[in-house]
């Protein structure tokens, strides 16, 4: 049996095309900005050696903004909270995301979970992943296109066991390691001790790695936080997110250590998704209020020193790896969907 094509009345007919024809110019007319805008960039006079991207699951902003939330617990209203990056690390570079003052980091992809938060930042654009459980990510993402322009592999640790399937499954573009038990086998063969918490193995290991001939990109993700906040302990959360600090001070002295001995370093921190408000504090996801609310904070090698940012283009996880590839000398993969973060440089 041969099915034919719906025939619509003309005049029906003449709607559609010219709806197509708007729809078309509207996405031309975007992509034509992006590419021109992040085309007009010009390129760093001394790329970064290395990029250390660090990823924290789940940590929501208001906590880094206003200090402990009041209504989960009145004893620790206000209480500051990762103040050594809000105040000793931010100052020293660029921290978007402060709604109320204009300046906006969404997800890009909406479904508000972890795995395709984490497909946004390493594809660089919309890919149809709307579980934890989505396939590998296809085609170029920011580790094979470091692997193939620089003939080098990044490093990538996460306690994230799922993580190496959905991300970094093609294993010549990273060398990837990921859960508690591959990243326990890796530290006991660096001679590191592995007997606590999958985020303390990935900050030993992130640093050892940084401390001896650290590749163009060091990826570390810390996972707990994410863990510990769906089982509404807020000052357990709060705890993890003091340790969180502790591990950025670890970071940023090692970024400094390279800046300093001529191996240009940049760190940026960001995280997957948000977290409700009030009583859904627990919960993430596409219809959950508070979920979009991300940020992102950068220092080091080439990035300006402007603190927190107040009414910025409002940016997405889209756009962290054509920034990443920007930082690094590369032809940065834009488009449709990322483009280089512009407020981080002197030009932008």
């Amino acid at each position: 049996m041969k099915l034919g094509l719906i025939r619509l009345p003309k005049r029906l007919r003449k709607r559609v095309l010219l709806a197509c024809l708007a729809l078309s110019l509207l996405l031309a007319g975007v992509l034509y900005q992006r590419l021109t805008r992040s085309s007009s960039l010009a390129l760093l006079t001394e790329p970064a050696a290395t990029v250390v991207l660090v990823t924290m699951d789940g940590v929501r902003i208001q906590e880094l903004l206003d200090g402990a939330d009041g209504e989960l617990s009145s004893d620790l209203a206000g209480m500051p909270v990762m103040e050594n990056m809000m105040t000793t690390l931010v100052p020293k570079g660029v921290f978007l995301g402060n709604a109320s003052k204009g300046s906006r980091v969404h997800l890009g992809n909406p479904m508000g979970i972890s795995m395709p938060g984490y497909q946004a930042i390493f594809s660089g654009g919309f890919k149809l992943c709307v579980s934890n459980q989505c396939g590998p990510l296809s085609g170029n993402t920011l580790l094979t296109d470091i692997a193939e322009k620089f003939d080098q592999s990044p490093v990538f640790f996460s306690g994230y066991q799922e993580l190496c399937d959905g991300v970094a499954a093609r294993q010549s573009a990273a060398r990837a390691f990921c859960g508690r038990d591959t990243l326990v086998e890796y530290a006991e063969r660096l001679g590191l001790d592995a007997g606590g918490s999958a985020d303390s193995i990935v900050i030993d290991v992130g640093l050892e790695r940084l401390q001896n001939d650290p590749p163009k990109l060091v990826y570390l993700g810390f996972e707990n936080s994410d863990s510990v906040g769906h089982s509404g302990n807020y000052p357990n959360y709060l705890a993890v997110l003091e340790q969180y600090d502790a591990y950025l001070a670890l970071i940023w002295a090692e970024v400094e250590k390279l800046n300093a001995a001529g191996h240009p370093t940049t760190l940026i921190v960001t995280t997957d998704h948000g977290r409700g408000y009030g009583s859904n504090w627990t919960q993430h996801r596409w219809n959950v209020p508070g979920t979009g609310n991300l940020w992102i904070f950068a220092a080091g090698h080439g990035v300006v020193q402007k603190g927190v940012l107040e009414d910025t283009q409002t940016r997405s996880l889209y756009d962290i790896r054509p920034t990443v590839e920007y930082l690094l000398g590369a032809p940065a993969q834009t488009g449709f969907w990322g483009e280089v973060i512009t407020e981080l440089f002197a030009q932008g």
